[in-house]
């Protein structure tokens, strides 16, 4: 690595010719004696057999699902930020990096965490000299506890700020105080900050990152709500780990990947026609991107027209605690033929396709075969021998990182190598 830097690029197109497992073992995160050849116990979640392979490229567990590069590595050990890995990475290897996108960075986060607290003192202000607005902020108020919340007096605005992983302020959402004075596009109900004078491309919208991650972590379980009023529920119920993905058209891989280490995801979206929707779209993205995500994955309904701020706390931890249920069986019981059709097609694991057909042959009292054929879908074809045996590779951490592996334990993979290929690992 050179002294300097003129720009971070730079940087991180050299970084990448530095050898991912020696950065770890350099900077303590793992130790030599941590591997079994390539593999070592994940970092993020605790298992007994290691998962996690770490080659000189890349790192990838096939237990929860982490992998990426030594800045993704370091970023989910840490919860920091992109600039914030390549700070830690540029003291490791001693460097200076003259890009002004990094104290560009740390300036606006100090900028945004001076505006969050003009906010809050608004809110105060208010509510301390007991003023008609303090009285109708601390009403309003209420739906956001155990959160807090500032008040933008300029526009009138309930103020709710996007975290990093570790509280920093990145942006604000704001809601209207009064709805009957939403006249869309100059009062809409919400209002996000803006790309250029915040930082929320780093958190992609997500809500309450802050206060949810470290609980996200630990228990590798999250909850995905719509809105703020919706988190507050939660914690209000007891669930720590829920993040709001502010809106219904927001779950993609980048929310996943922030998420991340992640082994289950519940979905408690509105009882309303645009919730359901969405739940159904976010299922067929965890199908056809996350296959170890899916199996378990899981959907609580919300009453019609209801959504978890709208019921009582104790029937909201009652229906999380005893409704929940699995993405898919959900899903084919809400849907019609189309959607039934599309949620096989999307479908991508070779291990779920065929509960998924039995779910769909039973809801359409059909056999499997009568299924398949209304389906409209022939079968798969054989999978060919050198991508069965690829898949086996990856299955004991040996395989590429693209390639999936099979959804069985690597002792009965390793005796499948012995057997049919005469191969010992």
């Amino acid at each position: 690595m050179k002294d300097k830097y003129s720009n971070v690029q730079d940087f991180v197109k050299d970084l990448h010719k530095e050898s991912v497992k020696q950065i770890i073992l350099d900077m303590g995160y793992l130790t030599v004696d941590d591997f079994r050849g390539s593999k070592a116990c994940c970092v993020f979640h605790k298992e007994k057999t290691p998962s996690m392979q770490v080659t000189d490229s890349f790192f990838k567990c096939y237990g929860c699902g982490c992998k990426g590069d030594i800045i993704n590595f370091i970023m989910i050990y840490n919860s920091t930020s992109f600039f914030e890995t390549i700070e830690l990475l540029a003291q490791h290897f001693n460097t200076t990096i003259l890009d002004k996108s990094i104290s560009l960075y740390s300036k606006q986060q100090s900028k945004l965490k001076e505006e969050w607290e003009f906010y809050i003192e608004n809110f105060n202000k208010e509510v301390k000299n007991n003023t008609e607005k303090g009285k109708e902020l601390i009403e309003r108020g209420r739906k956001y506890f155990p959160n807090q919340i500032g008040y933008d007096k300029n526009i009138d605005y309930l103020v709710l700020p996007f975290t990093s992983k570790t509280g920093g302020i990145l942006g604000f959402t704001k809601r209207i105080m009064r709805d009957e004075e939403m006249s869309p596009p100059e009062r809409p109900k919400w209002r996000h900050s803006d790309l250029k004078n915040s930082l929320i491309s780093n958190c992609h919208n997500i809500y309450n990152l802050g206060g949810a991650y470290k609980h996200i972590k630990d228990s590798k379980t999250a909850y995905i709500v719509e809105g703020p009023g919706d988190v507050a529920a939660m914690i209000r119920a007891g669930f720590k780990n829920c993040v709001a993905i502010c809106g219904t058209g927001n779950f993609n891989e980048k929310v996943m990947d922030i998420l991340l280490p992640l082994r289950k995801l519940i979905f408690i979206m509105d009882g309303d026609g645009p919730g359901k929707a969405a739940s159904k779209k976010d299922i067929l993205f965890l199908l056809s991107t996350k296959s170890n995500i899916i199996y378990n994955s899981y959907v609580v309904p919300m009453p019609k027209n209801e959504d978890p701020a709208s019921i009582p706390t104790e029937e909201l931890k009652r229906a999380v605690d005893n409704q929940q249920k699995l993405a898919v069986e959900w899903y084919v019981e809400n849907s019609d033929e189309d959607e039934l059709r599309e949620l096989y097609k999307s479908c991508k694991s070779k291990v779920l396709k065929p509960k998924i057909l039995n779910l769909i042959s039973r809801a359409m009292s059909m056999s499997s075969e009568q299924a398949i054929e209304w389906i409209g879908f022939k079968g798969d074809k054989e999978e060919p021998e050198d991508s069965y045996y690829k898949r086996l590779l990856a299955t004991i951490g040996l395989g590429p990182i693209n390639i999936e592996p099979l959804n069985m334990e690597e002792e009965d993979a390793k005796k499948i190598l012995r057997l049919r290929y005469k191969e010992s690992y």
